[in-house]
């Protein structure tokens, strides 16, 4: 729709509304996702404690032993340790948290839970559910 001598105001008021829905939806899926954002070391921890707890679930079977938290796993006893900041698994070196100003494993409610700080913030967790 042009004539000789340009666009015609038409074709410029579909342009800039066009232009402005665009602007509006952008603008709310921006904000959609600023008010969704949860940090980095949150999502590291969960994902830390999901990996522990599938271990765990392959044959459900979490008991102390030797002042240690221990599961069997593919047919070998794990253990989980903790020292230098960091919870491991052994045998092996298994890291599953590192760099943690402080760790600690503690029994609540018939549930092994995991208590954790890091940069003033504070997580925690249920690993599983203790046998009784």
């Amino acid at each position: 729709m042009k004539n000789k001598k340009g666009m015609i105001f038409i074709e410029v008021l579909v342009g800039v509304i066009a232009y402005a829905m665009l602007l509006l939806v952008m603008v709310q899926l921006l904000r959609v996702l600023l008010n969704s954002y949860i940090p980095h070391d949150y999502r590291a921890f969960e994902f830390a404690i999901k990996q522990l707890q599938w271990q765990i679930a392959i044959e459900n079977d979490l008991y102390f032993e030797d002042d240690k938290y221990c599961f069997a796993y593919e047919g070998n006893q794990r253990c989980l340790n903790i020292s230098n900041k960091r919870l491991y698994l052994t045998p092996g070196t298994q890291i599953i948290l590192n760099d943690y100003e402080s760790l600690r494993l503690f029994e609540s409610d018939a549930y092994l839970w995991i208590a954790a700080t890091r940069e003033g913030e504070s997580y925690e967790a249920i690993i599983w559910e203790i046998g009784l």
